[in-house]
């Protein structure tokens, strides 16, 4: 079966297509019709850390909502400018919160708020360390895109609470599949 070529709006080129579309909303099939495999891969590596600065809920609506702005403004859909991200690291602050991170097992810096606003957000906020949290929102990526969850719904809240709650380690069980693959190293 041969790839699908779209005529790329921001490599301005055809390349191959995303196989689906990644959202179950107009943007998504926008996305799906008029951005490559390639450029939509970008748009995942931009948005980490976007998501870290602004401390992006993705499990929320809110989050959701604000996730879907800033994607449609990176792809040029809609006016309005991609909200600055810090991509150096901050200066070091010496009165960091530490916390003992229960996925790296050591002394860490937290976050600086709960990351919800459940008993899950308190328990990260309390146990998991900024690195493991930074390490969640890559990871987290591959859920939204194999499972095409909706943030904005209550049944796609509840199954990135689950994953984040197994990868955390607070709940038993074991992750869901993603499709993503390892790139072939050349």
């Amino acid at each position: 079966m041969s790839e699908r070529l779209v005529h790329c709006r921001m490599l301005k080129k055809d390349l191959p297509g995303l196989a689906r579309p990644p959202y179950g909303n107009d943007l998504g099939q926008r996305i799906f019709e008029e951005v490559s495999k390639d450029a939509w891969d970008q748009w995942l590596r931009d948005a980490v850390p976007y998501i870290n600065t602004c401390q992006v809920d993705l499990a929320s609506p809110e989050g959701a909502k604000l996730m879907f702005k800033q994607c449609a403004d990176y792809f040029g859909f809609e006016d309005g400018d991609l909200a600055q991200t810090a991509r150096v690291a901050p200066k070091s602050n010496m009165s960091e919160r530490l916390v003992h991170c229960r996925m790296l097992k050591k002394d860490l810096p937290g976050l600086a708020r709960p990351p919800y606003r459940n008993d899950l957000g308190q328990r990260i906020f309390a146990e998991v360390s900024k690195d493991a949290w930074d390490q969640w929102l890559h990871d987290a990526v591959r859920y939204i895109n194999t499972y095409q969850v909706d943030l904005a719904s209550p049944e796609g809240a509840k199954f990135m609470f689950k994953q984040c709650a197994v990868y955390f380690g607070f709940e038993d069980g074991d992750l869901a599949q993603t499709a993503w693959v390892a790139p072939e190293s050349k």
